[in-house]
């Protein structure tokens, strides 16, 4: 199955124990479709089943991304 938006997360090469200290995370989203495609950007973080870090984007909040447009997120945005 093919989906219309890639999700690329690209991450700190060391983490901090401190999610406000994760600089250089960004979250892209790249939509692939030939049609507008509206999403709410919502990731989550874990590891060894630990929360570590989420997005903190409203539910409320969408972006409208059109055919091949991209869209990021930096740091603590």
């Amino acid at each position: 199955m093919n989906y219309p938006i890639r999700a690329e997360l690209i991450m700190d090469s060391v983490q901090s124990n401190y999610v406000g200290e994760w600089r250089s995370v960004t979250l892209v989203l790249t939509n692939q479709s030939k049609r507008p495609i509206r999403c709410t950007p919502r990731a989550i973080i874990t590891k060894d089943g630990q929360l570590c870090a989420r997005t903190k984007v409203p539910r409320h909040q969408l972006w409208l991304l059109g055919p091949g447009e991209h869209r990021q997120i930096r740091g603590t945005d």
